[in-house]
């Protein structure tokens, strides 16, 4: 069309959207005034969540991107449409039909939406599903495990530590994720377990938003102009705590994006040096001054520094550098009695490589502070409350990284260490306590004043009993360095008599033999493959490789045979036929070039240089790593 008549053409076609938009709000407003006017009234709750459904779910489809979602579904949020799904489910807790759609309802309001979701939580509505379910424990339509997933999913780390808590306190999670088989990720990243898989997003993304998934294809989806947007609106609108919330959580999930689907451990600085460039570590930080009492905010914030720091040398130092480590302490202690505003996993996030943060973490009372907290919730968190325990152990995260040096002598000098025993004797069971504790205990001993603090706690005996009882590397091998350090400072005979050579022995022979032990992953984040095997999991998982070529099944299926393989289990995994499974898959299902899937946020199957096959043709990993398996077995 002629120039001038293409954007008048342009104009009407935004007109239009923004009238039907207008529309749909228009509508959204009317059914909560009727559920507002009428709460005891079903017929008018299943006529407003019918409304509030739809309405969000029209949004999600003709989404562009993962911020637009946001900005789409925030007028409905702030008309209040959280709250009348969430009442309707308590007036009426008898009533299937309306507990389906108010169950429908809050799906698609809250569905990668972190401002919906947090809301959601704060008002129970976590509480108030997981009650439906119980009611009808016998109706698999009533099951709502999906509901339940969509509060958890938008942003890892403690912003959605308390829900998942939550959810294992009411008995739906198992006390101990490990024992549950935690899922296996690559090398270093799988510090990210409290994040929903990246496949498994993918996957949903995918399903229920097909067109926006295509759009982003087709227009070559870029992670960095999301991010470079997300800046620009969080810089433009300082005061604005909405602003802030949004752009912090397009930085979370660009960053775990960027992280989760590095091939290498080593690859994630690289890919997350950008962010530095482009000044993206300082609005996160400026938020948390700005707004140091909105609770919410301090989540979101706190969550996206994790996420940029993690693995980082280079975020992690330019975050220290903006005061970051400060701001973080800060958000702890404005709220001490609070579980879910525990930072010591983000605390630890600027100390694991970075050890001038250390110091300043030190310098800012972070130490007393972390104890402090142990102590605040160890009562509750003995007597079982799992919010407590969670935070215990996420002061155990921070303890575990900034007890490296320089800052050894400071924990030894700060009379603590014989709460540290006493609290890795009582939390010996729970989910990576001990284990964060034997990271701090290995420096601790290599000092000679803090040898004898453990020492005189009784951490030998202890230590050597934990390597009898509980035979998992990654509780052991810094375990093990702890030990060194204490024979090496006069303990040798104590060590001895406690029985150590008997365990150590024990444990090269038969649980990590040489050679079999090759996990490298941070501090102790891997399959019990011993446990997988003992439970038939080998023989399952091949009879899947054959029968269920999916790749959002395969290739997670991959990454456990290849775990398996690794750790002394390659001749079952040959005998139950898995060579000629994986040749299968990489010759006729997934061939090169051709596992193209591209969608939602980044959580893709990208194109990677397989350089190990001897050549640099380019091949999905989902085929490199089927060849890497065939090649082990």
């Amino acid at each position: 069309m002629p120039e001038g008549i293409a954007t008048l053409g342009s104009i009407r076609s935004r007109q239009h959207q923004s009238g039907r938009r207008s529309m749909q709000y228009a509508t959204v407003k009317a059914a909560l005034t009727l559920m507002r006017a009428k709460p005891k009234i079903a017929a008018a709750q299943v006529t407003g969540c019918k409304v509030l459904r739809s309405t969000a779910a029209a949004h999600m489809e003709k989404a562009e991107s993962f911020q637009s979602l946001q900005n789409r579904k925030a007028p409905i949020i702030e008309m209040g449409a959280i709250r009348p799904p969430i009442l309707a489910l308590e007036a009426f807790p008898e009533d299937k039909s309306l507990a389906q759609e108010c169950m429908f309802a809050i799906l698609h309001l809250i569905l990668f939406t972190f401002q919906a979701s947090a809301h959601a939580g704060e008002l129970g509505a976590i509480e108030r599903v997981l009650a439906v379910q119980k009611r009808w424990p016998n109706d698999p339509a009533m099951q709502t495990g999906g509901v339940q997933g969509s509060f958890m999913e938008p942003a890892g780390g403690m912003c959605c530590r308390s829900s998942a808590v939550g959810l294992r306190g009411s008995g739906y999670l198992p006390s101990d994720p490990i024992s549950a088989m935690r899922k296996l990720m690559p090398e270093g990243i799988a510090t990210l377990d409290s994040t929903s898989s990246g496949q498994h997003q993918s996957r949903r993304w995918s399903a229920q938003h097909g067109r926006a998934a295509k759009a982003q294809r087709s227009a070559g989806y870029n992670i960095w102009a999301e991010v470079s947007a997300a800046l620009t609106a969080m810089r433009a609108k300082p005061t604005d705590a909405a602003a802030q919330m949004s752009g912090c959580t397009v930085l979370f999930h660009a960053a775990h994006t960027l992280s989760t689907t590095a091939k290498f451990f080593r690859s994630i600085r690289s890919r997350k040096a950008r962010f530095v460039k482009m000044g993206a570590i300082e609005p996160p930080i400026v938020a948390l001054e700005a707004f140091p009492d909105d609770k919410s905010l301090a989540q979101v914030c706190s969550s996206a520094i994790l996420m940029l720091n993690l693995f980082t040398v280079d975020t992690a130092t330019r975050a220290g550098e903006l005061g970051g480590v400060e701001r973080v302490l800060a958000v702890q202690k404005r709220w001490p009695n609070d579980p879910a505003m525990q930072t010591g996993g983000v605390q630890g996030s600027f100390m694991d490589m970075v050890p001038a943060n250390r110091v300043k973490w030190a310098e800012a009372g972070g130490i007393d502070e972390c104890f402090a907290s142990i102590k605040r919730f160890y009562a509750r968190a003995l007597a079982g409350d799992t919010n407590a325990t969670d935070a215990v152990l996420q002061c155990t995260y921070a303890l575990s990284s900034g007890c490296q040096a320089p800052n050894e002598h400071r924990v030894v000098a700060s009379g603590h260490i014989p709460f540290l025993v006493q609290v890795h004797r009582e939390f010996g069971t729970a989910f990576r306590v001990a284990e964060e504790i034997n990271q701090c205990t290995r420096v601790l001993a290599t000092s000679q004043e803090g040898a004898d603090a453990l020492a005189a706690a009784g951490y030998i005996e202890q230590l050597v009993g934990e390597m009898h009882a509980k035979p998992d590397r990654y509780r052991v091998s810094p375990g093990c360095l702890a030990a060194l350090g204490l024979a090496n400072k006069g303990y040798a005979a104590r060590l001895r008599h406690a029985g150590a050579v008997e365990a150590l022995h024990n444990l090269t022979t038969y649980v990590f033999p040489p050679m079999k032990d090759l996990d490298a992953s941070h501090a102790g984040y891997a399959y019990n493959t011993r446990l997988l095997a003992a439970a038939g999991y080998i023989e399952q998982l091949v009879g899947e490789l054959h029968a269920k070529p999916d790749r959002y099944r395969v290739d997670p299926g991959c990454k456990a045979a290849f775990a398996l393989a690794r750790n002394g289990y390659a001749a079952r995994l040959h005998h139950a036929g898995a060579v000629e499974a994986l040749r299968n898959l990489t010759t006729y299902v997934f061939p090169p070039m051709k596992d193209l899937d591209a969608s939602h946020a980044g959580y893709a199957y990208t194109y990677t240089t397989q350089k190990d096959c001897g050549d640099a043709t380019k091949t999905s990993p989902l085929y490199a790593l089927s060849v890497a398996v065939v090649a082990t077995l």
